[in-house]
């Protein structure tokens, strides 16, 4: 009898990355160039397995495409073999000759791979052990296929990709034929650190507290996207662009945020003529990023003939986190007007307005938020005026729904806002008309 013994890369069932590679671009161990020592053109008589355990025989040489009574062909029995090996369930594949009285007989010898005892799926943090079973189709009690396998990566692969994790990949499966094992290994893309750059006012803190990508967590675009829009939307910067870098760990990435900032005080003035109004001026003071804290103040101040009014406001954006949690902002306003505001009907006689208000605003997610705000001014006649004075308290609830990527200039999201406001007059004769 004439043997040709074609013994794959994979006898040990060690199945590294290079033949993850390998499968995954769709080749085969190649083992097929020696020549065979056959009588070409004799008749095939017969064509036989051994060596299967778990996998029929029909289904063995059911890709070859030499058939009983077709001349004996040394090109076709090495494609009959490559299509064996093709099916993914062996790590050995011979092939054997015998002449017999009609012809000649072939006979494939397969080495199954072992049955799977267990599965194991290293490396993921993303995902359940349940979910991450239920994406490979590998199982207990199955014979370990390569063609399989090659299909669990990419379907592992593709989700961690669907959900934005990018860097996510499988770097090696293992096979122990001694106990049936298979193990995949995954590396998930970590942040090992995450640096700024750039920010020559701000406070690295200012920024950092936006994110939600993390160090040791693995790196996902989504998630960074927002990241940038939400400091964007600070209204500090002109540009925030992410770089990656090699992490000292191989398997980990550096995220640097290089930011470009920009000017966010500012000093307005004028003023002007009008009809009704007469003369007036103006000059406002705005410094949105205080001292690069976040924080953002504003001073107000206008006078004319008939009306002078100023103002102040204080912002923060984070307000005793420990106590209110993250993304829980303060605003206070104060203001003092003395006139008549000739553009408000209900403003028939001079008068002086001292009020203030205080506003508590959280952010729930992405994108819910809401505020509470309450106020109170103090309205006493002025000149000539002769109505009672009275104080106005007022109380106002809002929400908000706003999927806006850049609130300046959006590209895409929506923005609602319900709010509701109520208040309430108290005088010292009891009239609250």
């Amino acid at each position: 009898m004439i043997v040709w013994e074609k013994k794959g890369k994979l006898h040990e069932m060690k199945l590294k990355l290079w033949l993850v590679i390998a499968l995954l671009l769709g080749l085969t161990v190649p083992l097929w160039a020696e020549e065979l020592d056959i009588k070409e053109g004799a008749p095939v008589s017969a064509i036989d397995v051994t060596g299967n355990v778990a996998i029929s025989a029909e289904a063995i040489v059911s890709p070859v495409l030499t058939r009983v009574g077709d001349p004996l062909s040394a090109d076709k029995v090495r494609g009959d073999m490559k299509a064996i090996y093709a099916e993914g369930y062996f790590s050995d594949v011979k092939v054997g000759f015998e002449p017999d009285a009609g012809g000649t007989r072939i006979i494939f010898k397969v080495q199954e791979n072992p049955v799977i005892t267990r599965v194991d799926i290293d490396g993921i943090s993303v995902y359940s052990t349940k979910e991450a079973r239920a994406m490979v189709t590998v199982a207990v009690g199955q014979v370990l296929n390569y063609q399989t396998l090659r299909d669990d990566i990419k379907r592992l692969e593709d989700k961690y990709k669907a959900d934005g994790y990018v860097l996510a990949k499988v770097v090696d499966v293992s096979s122990d034929a001694a106990t049936g094992s298979v193990t995949f290994e995954v590396v998930e893309g970590v942040i090992e650190d995450i640096s700024l750059e750039g920010n020559k006012v701000t406070k690295d803190y200012v920024i950092m507290r936006e994110l939600k990508s993390e160090e040791g967590k693995p790196l996902n675009q989504n998630i960074l996207k927002r990241d940038i829009s939400k400091v964007t939307n600070l209204n500090f910067f002109k540009s925030v662009e992410p770089k990656f870098e090699p992490g000292k760990d191989p398997d980990k990435v550096a995220l640097i945020l290089a930011i470009e900032e920009k000017k966010t005080a500012s000093v307005n003035f004028g003023g002007g003529y009008g009809d009704r109004q007469g003369w007036f001026g103006f000059i406002d003071l705005t410094w949105d990023n205080l001292l690069g804290t976040g924080q953002n103040t504003m001073i107000r101040g206008q006078f004319g003939q008939e009306l002078q009014t100023y103002q102040f406001r204080y912002f923060i954006p984070w307000v005793y986190p420990h106590l209110f949690g993250n993304n829980t902002g303060l605003t206070a306003r104060r203001w003092y007007t003395v006139g008549r505001d000739i553009f408000n009907p209900a403003a028939i006689q001079d008068q002086i307005k001292n009020g203030w208000d205080l506003g508590l605003s959280k952010v729930f997610s992405d994108a819910f938020s809401s505020s509470l705000t309450i106020g109170s001014e103090k309205v006493s006649p002025t000149a000539t005026a002769t109505f009672e004075p009275y104080t106005s308290d007022t109380i106002s609830l809002s929400f908000s729904y706003d999927t806006r990527d850049i609130w300046i200039n959006p590209h895409r999201g929506v923005f609602y806002t319900f709010s509701i406001r109520n208040g309430w007059k108290q005088a010292a004769s009891g009239n609250t008309a």
